[in-house]
């Protein structure tokens, strides 16, 4: 396949900006209620078994070798585990605009992670669209200079926040080592489930002690479609697009997220753009392109 045209994997990936887009605004109304622990344990333990079925109607099975469990349940620990402990900590104690902002340094992380584990190289076009690209989203977040704050008090939020991009970049670059080897849905399926393993001790204290009965229906299905669409359907959006155009093309799309998740603000909230949010609209879009077509 040319890597240069627009694919089904391009379209996929384009869901998967809005599905993330709007993440943003759904855990922050969710975790007002939620714990970040239980936020991330629900979301995940929820979508494991919606993949596992899929796999097994898919795939006609659910068969695992021993030689498989080790590079799963490392899988699970990055992308299902770590990285959404370190979302949904990021997300409580920092704002969203920060929080998109530093989820969108995922692309540089994974730029030279896949450099230096030689799995492809970066040309200088490609740089310079990612560079450009991450422009845009400084713009498009800060909207003023009042609007970004690395300070004291966001600190905790802002290094969760990279924790999750970076972890997220280590699952991205192991994910397409597996490939050659596995299915997109089982290696999707089989990793959240060891994730969601991970994840049973933090719901266990909530569970005996009932405080998830205080939480309300608007945070109960805002936890849902978190974990339905933006756990379980864009990871296989996800990996797809990992297996098609290769990791640093994918995670360039995810420059998008802040920009739709500003639009979703200003439909939703009623939030106006403004000219600076708008100059990093460009910039983002136009980073997108020529890091496609490099």
């Amino acid at each position: 396949m040319n890597k240069k045209t627009f694919s089904s994997a391009d379209l996929l990936l384009i869901c998967l900006v809005v599905i993330w887009g709007g993440n943003y605004t759904l855990g922050k109304v969710a975790l007002r209620e939620f714990s970040p622990t239980s936020f991330a344990a629900l979301r995940t333990m929820l979508s494991a078994p919606i993949l596992l079925l899929a796999l097994s109607i898919r795939e006609k099975g659910l068969h695992i070798t021993k030689g498989d469990i080790v590079p799963f349940v490392l899988l699970g620990l990055l992308g299902h585990c770590l990285n959404r402990l370190c979302w949904s900590y990021g997300l409580t104690f920092t704002t969203a605009s920060n929080a998109s902002l530093l989820m969108a340094t995922t692309p540089i992380h994974v730029a030279i992670m896949a450099t230096l584990f030689r799995i492809e190289r970066i040309g200088w076009k490609s740089a310079v669209a990612i560079a450009v690209a991450l422009l845009g989203v400084f713009f498009v977040v800060k909207g003023d200079l009042a609007n970004v704050r690395f300070g004291r008090a966001t600190l905790v939020g802002d290094l969760s926040m990279l924790g999750a991009g970076v972890s997220w970049a280590l699952f991205t670059i192991y994910a397409k080592h597996l490939l050659g080897d596995h299915s997109i849905l089982r290696l999707t399926a089989w990793s959240a489930s060891f994730g969601a393993t991970f994840m049973v001790p933090f719901v266990l204290r909530p569970l005996t002690t009932g405080l998830f009965l205080g939480i309300s229906s608007k945070a109960w299905l805002c936890l849902l479609v978190v974990s339905i669409l933006g756990n379980a359907l864009a990871h296989l959006f996800w990996i797809t697009g990992i297996f098609q155009i290769g990791p640093t093309k994918t995670t360039v799309y995810q420059t998008l997220v802040p920009l739709v998740a500003i639009f979703i603000a200003v439909m939703v909230l009623g939030e106006s753009l403004a000219l600076a949010q708008m100059i990093g609209a460009a910039l983002i879009l136009g980073g997108v392109y020529l890091t496609r077509m490099g």
